[in-house]
């Protein structure tokens, strides 16, 4: 698996805790992300799509509008934005969950709690896979 130069992707990160928003965005600049944006749900994720992340780590127990809704959401965006790799957080990988992201188009989960080792393996899955596809 090729290493990545995090340095060059925005990420932002959409997550209801702030305890737990601000300790992965502190794994990610750690990781080399040089952008990192903050959301405290689906809808100010949506806002923040203007700033064009190359990566969303996502919660999905959120309010008003979850991580399923938002990812729904994003996939039906107009241009490239819709393509953004989405990286799911969760407490537990129940089966029916796995599979309702997977029809959604996730790209990768991380389950709670995340560690900078786990968080940042799961990154370099999920952007490796997205620069080698069409």
């Amino acid at each position: 698996m090729a290493q990545i130069n995090f340095s060059i992707f925005k990420a932002l990160i959409i997550e209801d805790s702030e305890f737990l928003r601000r300790t992965i965005r502190k794994y990610m600049i750690e990781c080399g992300f040089q952008e990192v944006r903050e959301a405290g749900n689906g809808q100010e994720g949506l806002e923040q799509l203007r700033h064009g992340p190359d990566i969303i780590v996502c919660d999905i127990e959120m309010e008003p509008i979850n991580g399923f809704e938002f990812l729904k959401l994003l996939r039906e965006q107009e241009g490239e934005v819709s393509k953004t790799p989405v990286l799911f957080l969760t407490g537990s990988a129940q089966k029916e969950d796995v599979h309702k992201a997977i029809e959604l188009g996730v790209n990768g989960y991380v389950v709670k709690p995340v560690t900078p080792e786990n968080l940042k393996k799961k990154l370099t899955d999920v952007l490796n896979r997205a620069m080698s596809s069409p």
